[in-house]
């Protein structure tokens, strides 16, 4: 069709080009917007998972730190921190006889594992001992000390307890991890759990304990380049 005919019908070549023109920047401009929101969206979700790693390792480290019964029952690496982690804690119902059983009412964050668990002895004088869990069993006894959600069981030591001992409080061996990126937990000799995202740089993440202080620094480092660089250091600290 030549030009003379577009313009008989009322549209000239010059009108046409300039409205496809228009059209592709008007459908750019559209894209260019989604992209933007999509990066948006993709960064806000990011930060989102950055804060909550955040939020969930600090946590985590507070409360098992702050459950230990003393300085000294952790060892920090650059990368990792190996402690008693705390589970539960246990009040003497009755004495079935002078051997290893103990009746005790139980309450915990998980019910005990036998020859995983280790069992710290707290006795009348403020004195304490280490013993292993060997066998744990329900128990239909009353018990005047247990708790509403609690449980009353029969446990079985590796040794046997005076009759000063007045609780028990339940731990397992494990270690806490800053490496693939997350925050990972190992219990026994199990492999390394992520509890978070993988998100952080690890040369730029791990533990440190100051030469004047029993507390523990941590150091999280997010990744590039959804998000700008960020470095934040927390401070969890055991009981003295």
């Amino acid at each position: 069709m030549t030009p003379q005919a577009f313009a008989r019908n009322g549209v000239t070549l010059a009108e046409v080009l300039v409205a496809t023109l228009l059209g592709l920047f008007v459908a750019n401009l559209g894209l260019s917007t989604v992209r933007r929101l999509i990066d948006a969206v993709d960064e806000a979700s990011r930060r989102g998972d950055l804060l909550s790693s955040r939020r969930v390792t600090v946590g985590v480290l507070r409360r098992e730190l702050a459950a230990l019964g003393r300085v000294g029952d952790y060892v920090v690496d650059q990368d990792s921190i190996s402690l008693r982690a705390f589970r539960g804690m246990a009040t003497v119902c009755s004495r079935p006889g002078p051997g290893r059983e103990i009746v005790v009412a139980y309450e915990g964050d998980r019910a005990p594992a036998p020859h995983k668990d280790s069992v710290e002895l707290v006795f009348s004088s403020g004195a304490s001992a280490w013993m292993a869990l060997e066998s744990v069993r329900s128990e239909t006894a009353m018990c005047t000390g247990r708790r509403e959600g609690g449980g009353v069981q029969r446990w079985t030591l590796s040794d046997v307890a005076n009759d000063s001992l007045v609780f028990l409080r339940l731990y397992e061996r494990a270690s806490y991890h800053l490496s693939g990126s997350a925050f990972r937990f190992r219990s026994g000799s199990g492999g390394r759990q992520p509890l978070t995202p993988a998100l952080w740089l690890d040369a730029a993440t791990g533990f440190s304990v100051p030469a004047s202080d029993s507390s523990v620094s941590l150091v999280l480092s997010p990744t590039a380049p959804l998000l700008p660089a960020w470095r934040g250091s927390f401070t969890v600290s055991p009981p003295r």
